[in-house]
């Protein structure tokens, strides 16, 4: 696309993207809400080590956070304001997401429902509204249509196996899937602000996430924005839960994305009003504990995912396996399944991650472990689970 472009670029462009996202969750933030919470929005994006985990290349997914924060702002104001420009610009947002990854469905989905449902009747029967959505996305679609024509349609055969071809450790169940997913946002949701999962850190962010969800926040200055908030968290937890549940494939945590900006305004908003309550003092030390906490991923690796929870890891299924033969599935967040082979032939085993190959055991390696049920884990090292199938 960029010709004999120096590799260096991508680097640039990925800094460029990074502090598009983090002047917007700031300029977002004050527009909806007040200064506070647009600076604490932008500090908590721009030191979270889960932000910066997916920062750190130039992928796909890397414009999510910043293109689906555009998409609920232009979406907000259209159905405040009723500009046709402010749905313009979401609508091609969301036409141009369609490029980025299929979690663009749940957009798709809560898009439609929020003008049919918060906007009520005048907004459903404007013609002008579907003729702007249609004529934006179409625009979008159009190439990725030629495309699949002359390459045996093979981004369509990708959405089909994205829902229904894959398997999911112990999936299968929705009721189980549903549970699954309930449980990889929650710790979606607590990472961005702890890194580590224990009693305290969970049963905080059950919390704030459940204050938010009943209407704890009502009773603010901001009344109205705090509503829109807990009414666009409801919504995508609930399309994304009920769609999630269809899809039998792993849950690596970068297809919630989408979800990253609500559930930064919800841990900015909830901070604010902790600041601004006799409680204050937890502020400064909550804040610390984040700082400590994901300064040092970011300049490195994560402890729980080194070199020697691998290791660990690779000899616990070599050993479980006694000398017979093995397979090996991965699910895991990018960049986290490398050195796996190496370590696999230090034990003196050829890694098979073919699952179609016949093996008399079968293990599951989830990076991070969390990507699961708890339940299917069966030894933990770090932050890396096992799981064995057979």
């Amino acid at each position: 696309m960029f010709g004999k472009m120096d590799p260096s670029f991508t680097i640039w462009l990925n800094v460029l993207i990074s502090l598009v996202t983090i002047v917007s969750f700031y300029w977002v933030g004050k527009k909806i809400f007040n200064t506070s919470i647009g600076l604490i929005a932008s500090f908590l994006y721009g030191f979270s080590a889960m932000a910066t985990n997916y920062d750190r290349i130039l992928w796909n997914h890397t414009p999510i956070p910043l293109v689906s924060l555009g998409i609920y702002y232009y979406l907000f104001k259209f159905l405040d304001k009723r500009r046709l420009l402010d749905l313009l610009i979401s609508s091609v947002l969301l036409g141009f997401m369609i490029h980025l990854h299929f979690q663009v469905l749940f957009v798709i989905f809560f898009f439609l429902f929020s003008l049919i449902y918060f906007g009520g009747r005048n907004v459903a029967k404007d013609l002008k509204v579907w003729i702007v959505i249609a004529v934006s996305i179409v625009i979008f679609i159009v190439p990725l249509l030629v495309f699949d024509f002359r390459h045996d349609f093979i981004n369509f055969n990708h959405l089909i196996a994205f829902f229904f071809k894959s398997n999911r450790a112990g999936g299968g169940n929705i009721l189980n899937n549903v549970v699954n997913i309930s449980t990889i946002q929650l710790n979606f949701f607590r990472e961005m602000l702890f890194r580590n999962s224990s009693l305290l850190t969970n049963t905080f962010s059950f919390g704030v996430f459940l204050s938010l969800i009943i209407g704890a926040y009502r009773k603010t200055k901001s009344e109205m924005s705090f509503v829109l908030l807990r009414n666009l968290c409801v919504s995508l937890i609930l399309i994304s839960t009920v769609l999630f549940s269809f899809y039998s494939g792993p849950l690596p945590s970068q297809y919630f994305l989408f979800m990253f900006p609500v559930y930064i305004f919800v841990w900015a908003c909830s901070l604010n009003i902790l600041k601004q309550s006799k409680f204050s003092l937890l502020f400064p030390i909550i804040i610390l504990f984040f700082l400590i906490t994901n300064i040092r991923p970011i300049w490195g690796n994560s402890d729980e995912l080194s070199l020697e929870y691998k290791y660990r890891s690779v000899s616990y299924i070599v050993k479980d396996s006694n000398s017979k033969s093995f397979k090996v599935d991965f699910i895991t967040d990018l960049g986290r399944k490398t050195g796996f082979q190496y370590l696999f032939w230090l034990q003196g085993k050829k890694l098979i991650d073919d699952m179609s190959v016949t093996t008399d055991k079968t293990y599951k390696i989830i990076i991070p472990y969390y990507l699961v049920n708890q339940n299917e884990i069966y030894r933990k090292f770090g932050g890396i689970g096992i799981v064995k199938v057979i």
